[in-house]
């Protein structure tokens, strides 16, 4: 009995030695480990931990169930998927599989360790490659300064001298051109030059410095030299190098536009005539004192072209390309306005011959352009002048308005017979 009772003295103390906060499964966990005789700490109990489950992808087209991705292009799936016959497949072909599978993913490893090995090589490849590309670049650098200009010059022009010709003679010999439309190409190839020739002269590019004459067409050349343009030997000599010193409006102008075809048709026209009104002549002889220098030593034609305000969204190469008379005349005499004229009082002085360049006119044919059908392929026969404006659109079966000309004219089968000449 005595026994007993300290027994239940002893089992009443451990209970009452317990935590009073703990609830019943864990009294009774712990109750059960000191019957079994482990008095020591009590073990630390495992935490429930949350897992992530992989949401499967939906099946959003029943009629593809092996898209897993869908129609989602930055998600991608990569695996092999592999069906067996549970009741056939033996355990030889099972370890075909997994061999397999190890074999693949050691030859993976060993690739991606040569590769990471070659790595320090190749970066040590391309810092070579940019010291050597840099070095290549101040070599060409060098070469340029060393670089006889006028010698690349002479290349370029030797290029281009007989490129237009040989062309020619390619097409016809392939029958894409005959003779006789040769002939025509040829002679609206001169009159596309002539206009280059005025494009440049009224372009605030010829104002720019340049160390050698510019060219308006390098293919032009040739046909410039058999006109005698920019020639360095006539007088003035304003295009040879030593005397233009980067300065070519005075080459371009004096020996350009003056000799140009159409100033030549004007020179022809009346040359003892005083108005321009009615003698050509006496429109080149006025060209000509424009570009005499002033007492600022600078000319009236270069102070129009230098001229960067734009008056009425016009330039002197619209006025003088585009529009021809009406607006030039409207810019040189004395209705142009009274802000214009004391913003540009120079240009009152072009009052003397304001029709020195001009066309055609709005309300009717300029008479002296008319006289000489100025620029006209058939000056004799030519029902109207044709303008520079006509002359910039000529183009390969374009006919400009009124001028009833193309640069190649539009005849059957011509595309076919053209696209055989490479």
């Amino acid at each position: 009995m005595r026994s007993v009772i300290c027994e239940l003295g002893l089992l009443v103390a451990m209970v009452a030695g317990l935590p009073s906060c703990r609830d019943g499964d864990a009294l009774s966990r712990d109750f059960q480990r000191r019957l079994n005789g482990d008095v020591g700490e009590a073990k630390i109990e495992a935490q429930v931990q949350d897992k992530d489950q992989f949401q499967l992808p939906a099946m959003s087209d029943p009629g593809a169930p092996l898209a897993l991705s869908g129609s989602d292009p930055l998600v991608k799936y990569n695996g092999t998927l592999l069906f067996w016959d549970a009741e056939r497949v033996t355990p030889e072909q099972i370890a075909l599989i997994a061999n397999s599978s190890r074999v693949s993913r050691l030859k993976k490893a060993d690739f991606l360790d040569q590769a990471m090995a070659t790595v320090p090589g190749l970066r040590a490849g391309v810092a070579q490659k940019t010291a050597e590309i840099a070095a290549n670049d101040a070599a060409i650098v060098a070469a340029r300064r060393d670089t006889d200009s006028a010698r690349v010059r002479a290349a370029m022009r030797e290029f281009v001298e007989d490129w237009f010709d040989e062309r020619l003679t390619l097409a016809v010999s392939q029958g894409a051109l005959d003779t006789e439309s040769r002939d025509e190409v040829e002679r609206q190839f001169d009159r596309y030059c002539e206009y280059k020739l005025w494009e440049l002269a009224t372009s605030p590019l010829i104002l720019k410095r340049f160390k050698y004459r510019p060219t308006p067409l390098s293919l032009c050349e040739p046909y410039y030299a058999r006109r005698g343009y920019f020639s360095e030997s006539a007088s003035p000599e304003v295009c040879q190098e030593k005397a233009a010193q980067g300065d070519w409006f005075d080459c371009i102008w004096q020996q350009g536009i003056l000799k140009s075809t159409m100033l030549a048709q004007l020179s022809d026209h009346k040359p003892d005539a005083l108005d321009c009104k009615v003698g050509g002549a006496a429109r080149v002889r006025a060209i000509e004192g424009w570009l005499e220098p002033e007492a600022d030593g600078t000319s009236l034609l270069r102070k129009l072209v230098a001229a960067t305000t734009k008056f009425q969204n016009k330039r002197l190469a619209q006025l003088l390309i585009q529009d021809g008379y009406p607006s030039l005349r409207v810019l040189l005499i004395a209705s142009s306005g009274r802000a214009f004229r004391e913003q540009y009082p120079f240009v009152n002085r072009f009052a003397n011959c304001p029709e020195a360049f001009a066309l055609k006119g709005q309300r009717g044919i300029d008479p002296v352009a008319d006289a000489v059908k100025l620029n006209a392929k058939d000056p004799q026969h030519a029902a109207m002048p044709v303008t520079l404006a006509e002359l910039k659109n000529i183009g390969e079966n374009l006919t400009p308005s009124r001028s009833q000309e193309a640069l190649f004219p539009a005849l059957a089968g011509r595309e076919e017979q053209a696209a055989l000449v490479l």
